[in-house]
Parts: C-alpha cells; structure tokens; sequence
C-alpha cells in the first residue's frame, strides 16, 4: 500500500471543473492527498470535491489575479486529521 499525492497547478479551477472531475473519476485509485494551486478560489465559490474533505486559502481579493491553495484529503482520513482544528478560509 503506497502513498500519493496529485499536485495541481490550476490556474483558475473555475474553468476546469469538470475537467478535474473526469481526471479524478477516471483513476482506479484516489490519490491520498491533492494539493491545489493558483485555484483564484473566493469566499463566494465552495467547490466540493467528492470524497475529499478541502483545507484552503482563497486568494487574496485585494492583490488582483492569481493566487489561493486547496488542500484536499479523503473523508476516510478525517478522523485522523480532525486534531488539526483547520477551517476553510
């Protein structure tokens, strides 16, 4: 049993939602962690990955374009990582 992570450079996930989505159906396995960045994520979009609990960090609203990370793990691994007390911001 090994141990993945799925890094992403986005560069904006609004427009590739659904792109993102296939990819991740169409592994046989779930990585264990994917890391998000430059997701422009703001407070008014709550993307939900399926089967993953997110930890993020919108972009800064005030510094213009670029920016923010999504942290995502399996909702199976929530009870190990709930010590962690992390909200999304």
């Amino acid at each position: 049993m090994g141990f993945s992570i799925l890094q992403w450079n986005s560069r904006s996930i609004f427009k590739k939602w659904h792109e993102f989505k296939n990819y991740l159906s169409a592994l046989d396995d779930l990585p264990d962690v994917l890391c998000i960045q430059e997701s422009h994520l703001t407070p008014k979009y709550q993307p939900s990955i399926p089967h993953y609990q997110v930890i993020r960090k919108n972009r800064p609203l005030s510094k213009g374009k670029g920016g923010g990370i999504a942290i995502g793990y399996p909702e199976r691994h929530m009870r190990k990582a709930s010590h962690c007390g992390s909200k999304q911001q």
